[in-house]
């Protein structure tokens, strides 16, 4: 979903140096969200990190059709919490095939 935001977002805001801005603005997210989930993942078990994780990504993709609704700002907030999602399956993956 990372890649395809903007051209959902496109259609229902024309905007596209907004859409600039949501990318370049949830980017940090995507590497923040790495340090982070890994952490979850020592301090918690890998299992409850990557359960928690997919029920997230679930739920953001689920409700993705809801941020037509809220407009602008919803859709800048789906997108950064997206990209921390993504961020996060790149972090839990390989400690997971490694076990």
């Amino acid at each position: 979903m990372t890649s395809l935001y903007k051209s959902f977002g496109m259609t229902f805001s024309a905007d596209d140096h907004f859409h600039a801005i949501v990318g370049s603005v949830a980017s940090p997210f995507n590497s923040l969200a790495r340090i982070s989930w890994g952490y979850a993942a020592d301090r918690f078990t890998f299992k409850t990190a990557l359960v928690s994780l997919c029920f997230i990504t679930s739920a953001l993709l689920l409700s993705y059709d809801l941020t037509m609704l809220m407009g602008q700002p919803g859709f800048f907030i789906w997108v950064c919490l997206q990209f921390g999602c993504a961020g996060g399956m790149y972090s839990l993956f390989p400690s997971g095939t490694a076990r």
